[in-house]
């Protein structure tokens, strides 16, 4: 079986035997300490060594046991959030709920694009100059100097002078312009869209069109003709290269009717909201993934508008990659 949350592979073979060695050396160094406790009481006659090193020794073996173990109830946790009928699912499936409660409650309560990508943008970015500098400078007065915080103030005086000149906002008035929009007219269809901020950027779904500021994405609603979510598997590596677990990089993907597939980062408890908007707003707009659609869609994607869809096996929960050894 292939667990969604771990490579199995990586998990067992890797991760499982080094906690394994770990636990049994931990447990081993408290059976010494417990032998040295009962050597110590026999030469010494005093029953205190046998208390002192036998607490110390338990304490080890105790946590060997806990070391040791820990594959199993991490593997047993992360297997847990695939299954629908645990708490852990349940308790997950609450936390984005409550997620897409808090986006929906604030999607039509939105600013400019101008206001969030200049303004907003340029204020976030000052403050985390200022910091950043200002620390250095005391590091400096104290005769410390970091190289590491020096390129970071570089970082982020250069960041702030590119949000300050406004250039994610022209790089987006560019995307708008390609689709035959003026300034006015793309901040009059943003002002009509529902849109959802993403940390310090924004994502959006109008009659016309959808917008991705992280990633400049302005997809015209007539070109979309599938929708769905999917994800893909990062692994996370302890120092020395050794693997410790994954993590899913949820996005949006985008079947344009010129046969493009367009990929857009979006949180997971985002990905069915934004879903909705795109069918409701868009024309003839077909939601989910089956390996059917795909061929379909690979086939003939400027007439998949209008193809029949075949019906079975279709999920319209995130879809991604098996994980390979």
């Amino acid at each position: 079986m292939s667990y969604k949350y771990i490579n199995e592979d990586k998990f067992k073979n890797d991760r499982a035997k080094n906690s394994r060695i770990s636990g049994i050396v931990t447990m081993i160094i408290g059976a010494v300490f417990w032998f040295i406790g009962i050597f110590l009481t026999i030469q010494e006659h005093d029953k205190g060594f046998l208390i002192m090193f036998g607490i110390i020794g338990l304490f080890f073996i105790i946590g060997g046991i806990y070391i040791y173990n820990q594959v199993k109830v991490i593997e047993k946790k992360l297997r847990a959030l695939d299954d629908p009928n645990s708490k852990s699912y349940r308790k997950k499936q609450a936390e984005l709920e409550e997620e897409r409660q808090r986006y929906l409650k604030n999607a039509e309560k939105h600013k400019s694009l101008k206001f969030i990508l200049r303004f907003r943008k340029t204020v976030i970015s000052f403050i985390l100059t200022f910091i950043c500098v200002a620390l250095t400078l005391f590091f400096m007065l104290i005769g410390t100097i970091s190289i590491i915080l020096l390129i970071f103030d570089f970082c982020l005086i250069v960041s702030f002078i590119y949000t300050l000149g406004g250039g994610q906002y022209r790089v987006l008035m560019n995307g708008y312009a390609e689709h035959g929009l003026d300034s006015d007219e793309a901040e009059s269809d943003f002002a009509e869209s529902r849109a959802y901020m993403v940390s310090n950027d924004v994502m959006s779904v109008s009659s016309r069109f959808f917008l991705s500021t992280s990633e400049a994405i302005i997809l015209s609603l007539e070109d979309i003709v599938w929708v769905y979510s999917s994800f893909d598997i990062i692994d996370h590596y302890r120092r020395g290269g050794m693997y410790n677990y994954s993590t899913r990089q949820y996005c949006l993907m985008f079947g344009l009717d010129n046969g493009m597939l367009i990929k857009a980062q979006c949180p997971e408890s985002l990905c069915p909201l934004i879903i909705d908007d795109v069918v409701q707003n868009g024309y003839s707009i077909t939601s989910g993934y089956s390996d059917e659609l795909t061929e379909l869609f690979t086939a003939d994607p400027e007439h998949f508008r209008n193809a029949v869809k075949p019906t079975e096996n279709i999920t319209y929960t995130p879809v991604g990659p098996e994980f390979k050894a």
